[in-house]
């Protein structure tokens, strides 16, 4: 993986905790779609 995508999937990581609708997914949930949103 490329920094650029480790940047990408911290930065949607990051938008999901000021989410309130986020926090009825779990979490493993939330980084596979951070990581797949980065690629």
């Amino acid at each position: 993986a490329l920094p650029v995508h480790h940047t990408m999937a911290k930065y949607f990581l990051e938008l999901s905790l000021v989410h309130y609708e986020m926090c009825h997914y779990p979490p493993s949930l939330i980084a596979a779609a951070a990581l797949y949103l980065a690629f």
